[in-house]
């Protein structure tokens, strides 16, 4: 019924010629308000903010009601500037900005706006406006003199808006201004007349920046509220109105209109046929307009209505819980798991099993009974459970929660007392829905929702937990409009940004730039696909643009890392413990199959992603987070890998307590997906795939300080066929330049630069992984034990070859370890297992050694030889200057210079800057693993291109040139 009364309103107002202009797809670039505050935004974790001098620093907003913004830097020696790159490069077309500022005293030197990444600050501008040292509001045109001077019009202490509406094409912007005597939105112009101001700079636009110069002593600026346009529709207002609509008894409509300058309210004659959806009477005159320059609720486009009268709302709450319950019920608890809950619970509520006095903050084991709960309450409202609303499961459920309420029970993580409790007990309430007893639901809200506990804030994954916590509560209490303001928290965030969340390259960040995508990523993609399905056809549902987003996060991001049915060990995160890798394969599992539900004009696309093997095949590089995948129909690889951009780690709440080479080039290689399951309590940490080590670090906890890469180098490229991932490894005092070619049936691995004081030898580790079978080599097989293999050898295990270009050592031992020394939290937890394991010793202290060694997977040991044999690729050059193979798949290399490579089919490959790419059938693809230039020379045989390389958040993304 909603859906038939919005379209009767819409239809009216375009019939009554009310029409509907496009409108900027406005994307917040930041708020400040999830920093606190700070004395220099630089130094906040996952920012994005760069100052290369004085601090800028995050303050209370003057007028905000508890906000923040950005405040200019105090009195620098010269000019300098706060910058944050956009989320996309606007190299042409159009683009507009947003933002509010405030300043304490006009003479404060201070300019913003657009720039284009340089850091020579002034300079770099495209289109800005500054406050000068002697008061005077300007706006530039070009390099050559300001031409807009509102100064007396621009008053100290009052807020304003400020657009910037830029043509790349053309160079040129249009400024807009809106506060203070400048009531509605009002354009800026020259003394002339002209309303069009040149670049100053005509480079791409690339970042914001804020430029303090060395006047305005002491004087303050602050913005705040920055939104960021890409669409080319630049109209300036950044939403137009948002009408809610409720009914005051049978004739009257209160419309509150939120629009650029806060709230108003109108009046509306109308009829009761009103109430019963029938919008004929809803016309001019309106009565009440507060500010005569706000236009009609009926001048406003009708796009941005929502309509939420008495039917729509009530209505959309309860389509809401249905289709909540609807999600949960899909997968039922297996019923001999509930009769074991109700079986062992005791008349309290409680379970002798569950330690209710654990202080432990991460994986906190009183969560347990909630978590019960939770699968309990699942089974009760499934039809397809045997205890589908089943009195005697009813009753364990409510005597359990009441138990929870009576003791309030609290731990010392943040999570815990603000998502963690409050999100299982609101599934709980919302799936039994009118069946909660009034008295439980009060008792929540005085506890696990007080407002001390639950509230919106933080970013990324943090963030949308605690917006469905708000949800579920605003359900609880009828309160659609806390509904609505949770869920424009939860869509907020499915953006692309360089900042914590979705990547540009379908990765995810959080705890800053730190790739997450099987950890808060994972729970990202679940909790937005919950709310998504379970808000859809209501008023509060996702617009198709940011479920776009969630679409590619999901089949071009997370499916990549999914191998039958397997998460990657590697891109697990901090969450390597026993049963995770299945866990994390399931969920994914299982929401790829509810938005097959919801997401129907994708259903196809999320159906393929779900069979094994699947049509994923290639190479894929997260250039955001430093991680390759190579897929082909019957094997995986990956290689994660950690630049000076990103933390490789983390081991927050005890969790991944010996990760600290889990990026440093780990490479993993799949068949059956059980190659590395649960190998986490088994594996020598100091060795794990891929990775060269110094084995004499005793401390291998991933602290933050030795998580954050120490070379920019770091990157790689591919196709359909083949790719190339490299990385400047350095560790302490050892380092070693790293490359890994990937073909379609086989892997070429070399190092070169192995170099350093070192505290004991150091091993380049070729695998580590479960043993599967027998182990054989070309000089035999291999027993339980210790093998030393010469240069030139081969060994073979569990249908993968390795071809070793130097002597190496083969291992077959069981294993005795501890779950306890990974995941301290969960404490003691021994595990035995077979390993099978190969590496290279370069002794200790090496200089300047190299290795080379060849994977086949999907090979027999018969097959070995003639594998090797029948193998056409060959090694150009392996040293500190390039890394390079030539083969059926074209030439592949890795430049740590400018140089020169010439290749077996007579071709001379020249490159200006360092860089990695494939030259294959006159098709050129060149990266900069650096993410530092602009553009690289590239000449083949004479002939130069010069490519033009993505920057921003594309920075290190792969360009393809015929």
């Amino acid at each position: 019924m909603k859906k038939l009364c919005l379209m009767s309103l819409l239809g009216l107002l375009g019939s009554m010629g009310v029409l509907q202009p496009v409108y900027a797809e406005w994307v917040l670039l930041d708020d400040f308000n999830s920093y606190f505050e700070s004395s220099d935004i630089s130094t906040v974790s996952g920012s994005g903010w760069v100052t290369p001098d004085k601090p800028f620093a995050v303050v209370p907003a003057p007028d905000s009601d508890g906000g923040f913004g950005l405040r200019n830097a105090e009195m620098p020696e010269s000019s300098t500037a706060a910058r944050k790159d956009l989320m996309q490069t606007v190299s042409s077309g159009k683009a507009a900005l947003r933002f509010r500022f405030h300043t304490s005293d006009k003479g404060c030197g201070t300019a913003m706006g657009f720039s284009n990444g340089d850091d020579n600050e002034y300079t770099a501008f495209n289109a800005y406006a500054s406050f000068s040292s002697s008061g005077d509001f300007l706006v530039r045109d070009g390099a050559s003199n300001y031409t807009t001077d509102q100064s007396d019009s621009v008053l100290a202490n009052t807020w304003y808006t400020l657009w910037l509406v830029a043509d790349k094409g053309s160079n040129s912007y249009e400024a807009w201004i809106q506060g203070g005597v400048f009531s509605t939105q009002t354009q800026l112009s020259h003394s002339t007349g002209d309303s069009s101001f040149a670049f100053r700079s005509t480079d791409s636009i690339q970042e914001f920046q804020m430029v303090k110069s060395t006047t305005g002593v002491g004087e303050v600026l602050i913005i705040d509220d920055i939104y960021v346009d890409y669409t080319g529709e630049l109209a300036p207002e950044p939403a137009g109105l948002v009408v809610y609509f409720s009914i005051e008894g049978s004739s009257n409509v209160t419309v509150n209109a939120t629009g650029l300058s806060g709230l108003l309210e109108y009046t509306l004659q109308s009829t009761s046929s009103l109430v019963s959806g029938t919008w004929m009477n809803v016309a001019p005159p309106v009565s009440g307009v507060i500010e005569a320059n706000w236009s009609t609720p009926l001048d406003a486009p009708a796009g941005f209505f929502r309509v939420v009268g008495v039917e729509a709302w009530i209505a959309d709450l309860a389509l809401f819980q249905e289709q909540f319950v609807d999600i949960h019920a899909n997968d039922p608890p297996e019923s001999s798991t509930v009769q074991e809950f109700l079986d062992t619970q005791l008349a309290n509520g409680s379970w002798l099993a569950i330690d209710y006095t654990s202080t432990v903050p991460g994986n906190w084991p009183t969560r347990e009974h909630l978590d019960r709960l939770v699968a309990m309450a699942v089974a009760y409202v499934s039809p397809d459970s045997s205890f589908y609303h089943d009195a005697t499961l009813k009753n364990g459920i409510l005597v359990g929660l009441e138990f929870w309420l009576d003791n309030d029970f609290r731990n010392s993580n943040w999570y815990n007392d603000q998502i963690g409790v409050p999100e299982r007990i609101g599934k709980v309430m919302v799936l039994l829905g009118s069946e909660m007893p009034d008295s439980l639901v009060d008792q929540a809200m005085g506890t696990v929702f007080s407002s001390s506990r639950t509230f919106f804030g933080l970013t990324g994954q943090n963030k949308v937990w605690k917006a469905g916590v708000e949800l579920m509560k605003g359900w609880l209490n009828s309160d659609a409009g806390l509904v609505e303001e949770a869920a424009t928290e939860i869509w907020s965030e499915l953006l692309v940004t360089t900042g914590e969340g979705i990547q540009p390259d379908w990765s995810f960040y959080q705890h800053g730039a730190m790739f997450q995508i099987g950890n808060y990523g994972l729970s990202f993609a679940e909790s937005q696909s919950l709310w998504v399905g379970a808000l859809n056809e209501t008023l509060f549902e996702v617009d198709e643009t940011r479920l776009d987003i969630l679409r590619n996060f999901l089949l071009n991001g997370c499916a990549w890392v999914l191998w039958n049915d397997m998460f990657d060990l590697s891109a697990c995160g901090r969450q390597i413990d026993e049963g995770n890798q299945a866990g994390k394969g399931a969920r994914l599992r299982s929401l790829l199959a509810r938005m097959e539900t919801v997401d129907t004009a994708y259903q196809a696309d999320y159906a393929t992603r779900l069979q094994w093997p699947n049509e994923l095949v290639g190479s894929k590089v997260f250039w955001r987070s430093d991680f390759t995948m190579h897929r082909r129909t019957n094997w995986y690889a990956s290689v994660r890998m950690c630049s000076n951009r990103i933390e490789g780690g983390e081991d927050t709440n005890e969790e991944n307590m010996l990760g600290l080479h889990q990026s440093d080039g780990v490479l993993l290689v799949h068949q059956t997906g059980q190659e590395y399951a649960d190998i986490a309590g088994l594996w020598n940490w100091r060795r794990p795939p891929g990775t060269t080590v110094d084995q004499g670090i005793s401390n291998l906890r991933p602290t933050d300080s030795a998580m954050l890469g120490r070379t920019a180098f770091v990157g790689g490229l591919g196709d359909h066929d083949a790719g190339v991932s490299s990385m400047m490894y350095e560790r302490n005092s050892l380092s070693a330049r790293k490359a890994w070619f990937f073909e379609e049936n086989a892997i070429i691995c070399l190092g070169a630069g192995i170099d350093g004081t070192t505290l004991s030898n150091v091993f380049t580790s070729i695998e580590q992984s479960l043993l599967n079978g027998s182990v054989t080599s070309s000089v035999g097989s291999v027993s339980v034990g210790k093998t030393a293999l010469p240069a030139g050898a081969w060994v073979h295990h569990a249908d993968i070859g390795y071809q070793l270009e130097q002597a190496a050592s083969v291992q077959v031992e069981t294993v005795v370890g501890n779950w306890e020394d990974v995941f301290y939290n969960l404490g003691n937890r021994p595990v035995t297992g077979e390993v099978f394991s190969v590496w290279m010793d370069h002794g200790q202290s090496p200089g300047q050694q190299t290795y080379a060694y060849t994977v086949y997977p999907q090979t027999s040991a018969s097959e070995m030889a003639s594998r090797i044999q029948n193998h056409q690729t060959t090694i150009l050059s392996n040293t500190t200057e390039l890394q390079a193979t030539e083969g059926a798949q074209g030439v592949h290399a890795v430049f740590y210079s400018a140089g020169q490579l010439s290749t077996g089919a007579g071709n001379v490959i020249e490159v200006s800057d360092p860089c990695i790419l494939s030259l294959r059938s006159n098709i050129l693809q060149v990266c900069d693993p650096t993410q530092s230039l602009n553009s690289i020379t590239v000449t083949v045989d004479g002939q130069a291109a010069l490519v033009d390389l993505p920057t921003g958040g594309y920075a290190g993304k792969q360009v393809i040139v015929q």
